[in-house]
């Protein structure tokens, strides 16, 4: 039975609160993207050390051996993806020919005639590429999808199985701090401008938005003027 995206993101969300293993999980989202995007086949690439590329996972033989060339050979949609940062598609096999002549009849052979890949990216570095293949042309790629379930991947990478009591209690912390200064600086706002609290913290979303800053960090700003001022 198909399920939607919103059930693949659901189910690949409620494995990182519990013991989970990486590779399993992955293996799962890969093929709930492949399904979501109307694809019949989906690999990943991890970007090593040292511009290394290796293959992580795929749902069939066919996208593994498309995967293996991409990281050998560093060309193709994943390997672009997860050495540029940008995501990369190829609505036919017209636009595959022309981008990647050698890697062509690669992925016709393996019954492929469209291909997206998208970056997995983590503060500002890239850590690999979900590659999604299609045996029909693209009409209207799902760029937006595609990438939320490589950010969604990118987050099953990362998140550690075990956090120890000292950290989980600091994260907490650190989110009950952000808490305190959003209240300060709604108290600050709602005094200086003479609104309700609720007004005021809609003007402190409006600001954090248009300064293209966190709501954190703008309220911290707006507490640290009210204490200078």
């Amino acid at each position: 039975m198909k399920i939607t995206p919103l059930q693949a993101m659901a189910r690949a969300a409620s494995t990182l609160v519990s013991d989970h293993d990486v590779t399993d999980v992955l293996a799962r989202l890969l093929a709930d993207a492949a399904d979501s995007l109307d694809a019949c086949a989906a690999g990943m690439l991890l970007l090593r050390p040292h511009g290394l590329l290796e293959v992580l996972t795929a749902t069939s033989h066919r996208a593994l051996d498309l995967e293996l060339y991409q990281a050998q050979e560093r060309r193709g949609p994943c390997a672009e993806a997860a050495t540029t940062d940008a995501s990369v598609v190829a609505t036919d096999l017209a636009s595959i020919r022309d981008r990647w002549p050698d890697l062509a009849p690669l992925v016709e052979s393996a019954g492929y005639v469209a291909v997206q890949a998208h970056p997995l990216h983590w503060h500002g570095q890239v850590l690999g590429a979900l590659n999604v293949f299609h045996d029909r042309e693209l009409l209207s790629p799902a760029d937006d999808l595609g990438q939320a379930f490589a950010d969604v991947a990118t987050l099953v990478l990362v998140t550690p199985t075990q956090l120890s009591t000292r950290t989980l209690t600091a994260l907490v912390d650190a989110a009950l701090s952000g808490r305190t200064v959003i209240e300060q600086a709604k108290g600050v706002l709602a005094y200086r401008l003479a609104v309700s609290t609720e007004q005021a913290y809609t003007e402190l979303l409006r600001r954090a938005r248009e300064g293209g800053s966190s709501v954190t960090a703008t309220a911290r700003l707006i507490v640290r003027d009210a204490y200078s001022s």
